[in-house]
């Protein structure tokens, strides 16, 4: 169990606590031997590649596979809520004995190919307003939550026989699914609201969340 003193003279923060975490320290040994780089600890050097992420993309990555819109919320508005208390949710729904190192792997992936795509629609659009790029911009956790959620991946997230590359074409295409559902329903439930502030509203994101879900258009 870890603890903290609440001495302000050192101001540790609560990710530099997370490095000391048994179960950090097993996905990054596990993902070392796969030839995979996991940086638990802060570092101005470190650089993201293909087999390389640090603790705030697997983070944010985990937090939005588990399909929960709270979460995916609690990613966007304070991720830094997830490392606060190592011992209770949210962390330890996101952290545990169950999560294989390879799931964490896998959600990586998954989630650049959501930002990759989120990325590309924003570059193509014409100007950078209104509801569709408030959408891109402050959504985007929302969008990868029902991406993981919507996705038919087999071998399933996690088994070491997935290769999630032979799934990016079908996963940026419910990107731009997920991307229309949602601005069609902000512009008709939310229309004086900023997306900003609904998508770092838990009550509204899960009633835009749960329209994604149940979606007739949405294809599978």
């Amino acid at each position: 169990m870890i603890t903290r003193s609440n001495n302000t003279q050192n101001r540790i923060e609560a990710r530099d606590f997370v490095s000391q975490d048994a179960e950090q320290q097993r996905i990054r040994v596990e993902l070392q031997l796969e030839g995979i780089e996991y940086h638990i600890a802060r570092s101005e050097n470190f650089k993201s590649s293909d087999k390389a992420f640090d603790l705030e993309e697997a983070t944010a990555a985990v937090a939005c596979a588990a399909g929960d819109s709270n979460l995916a919320v609690l990613a966007k508005r304070e991720i830094g809520r997830f490392w606060v208390d190592l011992d209770k949710p949210p962390y330890k729904r996101l952290f545990n004995p169950s999560v294989s190192s390879l799931y964490v792997y896998h959600a990586v992936l998954i989630y650049r190919v959501v930002e990759g795509r989120i990325a590309n629609v924003i570059k193509s659009l014409e100007k950078r307003s209104g509801k569709k790029y408030g959408v891109l911009v402050h959504g985007n956790r929302l969008i990868a939550a029902v991406v993981f959620r919507r996705q038919r991946l087999s071998p399933p997230l996690g088994d070491p026989r997935l290769q999630p590359s032979e799934h990016y074409k079908s996963l940026a295409g419910m990107v731009d699914q997920a991307v229309e559902v949602l601005t069609r329903e902000i512009e008709s439930r939310y229309p004086d609201n900023f997306p900003a502030v609904v998508f770092k509203n838990p009550t509204k994101s899960k009633a835009l969340f749960d329209q994604c879900l149940a979606d007739n258009h949405f294809s599978p």
